[in-house]
This record gives C-alpha cells, structure tokens and sequence, in this order.
C-alpha cells in the first residue's frame, strides 16, 4: 500500500468502528437484560469509544490532507503516539465483546460487532504506525 493511502484506510477503519458503535452495539446494550448488567455504565463506556475513534480518525484523516506531513520528526512521532489509544479501544472493544457474549444469544450480535470493531482499531492502529514509519519519496527538484 502506497504511504498517502495509509491515513485514509486508517480513517476508514476508525470511522466504521465509530459508525458500527454506535448505531449497532449502543441500541443493543440498552435492551440487555441479563441479570446484575448495568448498561447506563456500558452505554457511557461504548460512547468515549465512540469519541474516540472519531478524534483518531479525524487525526488520520488531517494527515492525508497534509502535503507535507511526514516531513517533520514531530508529525511521525505523532502518528506512532496515536497508535497507542487505538490499541487501547481495541482492547476495551474486546473486553466487552467477551463480557456481552456470556449475556446470552441475544447480546451476540452486539459481542460480534465489538469483536470485529476491535479487529478494525487494531489494524488501524497498525496503519497508524506505518504511516509514522513510512518515508515518502520528495519529488526531485
């Protein structure tokens, strides 16, 4: 994959993560009923996930638009930086896939879709940091 298309497939991936939240796992979460389940705390969780995903996307994203972005150390330090919340979501995102799926049969749906938005933060947590260690060819002058 060529370096400029790092940032838009990492926002991508950010972007459906935050999209597949919140309008798939958040209205199942408010119907669960499984005893001791507490899903106003759940629901505010999936929400600072849902948050951000979108501010580690929206950083992607300024990162494609910006011609020289990779030129200063300070704008690869930044992107290596920002893998580390990614990889935070996807282990949050995991956790609570593994706790809804001992909800029952009707919490898999939602266990499935933060299992896979999980996979998703993961590889865009990946992407981010190859787009800090790619080195992108200057046109010669």
């Amino acid at each position: 994959m060529k370096p400029r298309r790092l940032p838009i497939a990492a926002f991508a991936l950010f972007a459906l993560s935050a999209l597949l939240v919140a309008l798939l796992v958040i209205p199942a979460v408010k119907t669960d009923a499984f005893p001791k389940a507490t899903p106003e705390r759940a629901i505010r969780a999936l929400w600072v996930v849902f948050g951000c995903n979108l501010v580690l996307g929206l950083f992607a994203l300024t990162l494609s638009r910006a011609p020289t972005a990779f030129a200063t150390l300070a704008w690869r330090l930044a992107a290596c930086f920002m893998a580390f919340p990614a990889f935070l979501m996807a282990l949050a995102l995991t956790d609570g896939g593994l706790a809804f799926w001992g909800h029952g049969p009707g919490m898999r749906t939602a266990a499935l879709t933060m299992l896979g938005c999980a996979a998703a933060n993961a590889v865009g947590g990946i992407l981010t940091v190859a787009m800090g260690l790619s080195r992108e060819k200057r046109p010669a002058p």
